[in-house]
């Protein structure tokens, strides 16, 4: 997916991909709003105000009438280098997370420096039915499954609070399930399930980071062994789920890891001609061009207009 970002209502291109041979499939054109761009009933739409600030409204599509509706803001928030919301989707709801939302008609400063908060949202019709106090953390990395949602931070925002924090749905009070004073490398969730890597030394960053499974509300791994990827080799993105099995994309080439056990398979290598973008056109010209990358498991999207 691929956006026109200097553009104050800016238009998305998306494609799908086929997940087993990974051809690109019609590229299609909306506007940004439509959470349909992104695979979603409801989205994120964000709007920005003077002195650095940004407010946050949720966007529903009419599955019968393809209609996309804006609803009115539901938190405002700084837009700096270290607070910029985090958004995760699973069990039916969006969750959405920042560290510096402005509470009333101030803007931040000494006497009001913003609170960490977290939103639930249904996606199903797109009403906030829960509103969390959390604790502040930079960067951090975030996902959902059936349970709840899971938060902690980041090798990019630091190793304090050092905890990985979880929020059932509708409570009040987020929960620390693993305290530790490194940081997560990744997180991915699906049913009841969370799977995890988190660092093994602040210094080395996710070098010899232990892959991590809890299931259900359980604070104590059923999983808990170190990553075998080559030396100095970084695993920050892994998707999947029990059924799938986890991937990843190390220099080895794509590694699949048994989701009970973490034991790994270099099932296929990549050459160079792996890596030569592919590239869909709208029916307006507007192009997105995907290639994989390397070293994560996803896709670099670039905008041609």
């Amino acid at each position: 997916m691929a956006s026109t970002a200097s553009s104050l209502t800016p238009t998305c291109v998306s494609a799908t991909v086929d997940p087993q041979t990974l051809a690109i499939g019609s590229a299609i054109e909306a506007s940004c709003d439509d959470p349909r761009v992104f695979g979603e009933t409801v989205g994120v739409v964000n709007g920005y105000i003077p002195h650095d600030n940004a407010t946050i409204s949720i966007s529903s599509r009419n599955p019968e009438t393809g209609q996309v509706t804006v609803g009115p803001v539901v938190m405002t928030c700084v837009f700096g280098s270290t607070s910029r919301p985090v958004v995760a989707y699973s069990g039916g709801w969006l969750w959405i997370y920042d560290n510096s939302v402005i509470q009333g008609s101030e803007g931040i400063n000494t006497s009001n420096p913003g609170v960490a908060e977290l939103l639930q949202v249904s996606t199903s019709n797109g009403q906030v039915v829960n509103s969390v106090s959390m604790p502040g953390l930079s960067k951090p990395l975030m996902a959902a499954n059936d349970e709840g949602l899971w938060i902690g931070n980041s090798i990019f925002g630091g190793v304090s609070p050092g905890a990985l924090y979880f929020v059932a749905s509708g409570s009040n009070t987020p929960e620390v399930m693993i305290s530790t004073k490194t940081v997560v490398c990744w997180l991915t969730g699906n049913q009841n399930v969370l799977w995890l890597g988190i660092s093994a030394s602040v210094p080395n960053g996710c070098q010899g980071e232990m892959i991590l499974r809890l299931d259900g509300t359980d604070p104590q791994p059923i999983l808990n062994v170190p990553f075998q990827g080559p030396e100095g080799y970084q695993m920050n993105t892994v998707i999947g789920d029990e059924s799938q099995g986890l991937w990843t994309v190390s220099p080895q080439g794509v590694v699949s890891i048994d989701p009970d056990t973490g034991a790994e398979t270099v099932v296929a290598t990549l050459s160079a001609a792996d890596l030569v973008p592919e590239r869909r056109c709208s029916s307006t010209g507007r192009c997105i061009s995907l290639s994989p990358r390397p070293s994560r498991t996803s896709v670099t999207a670039a905008w041609f207009g």
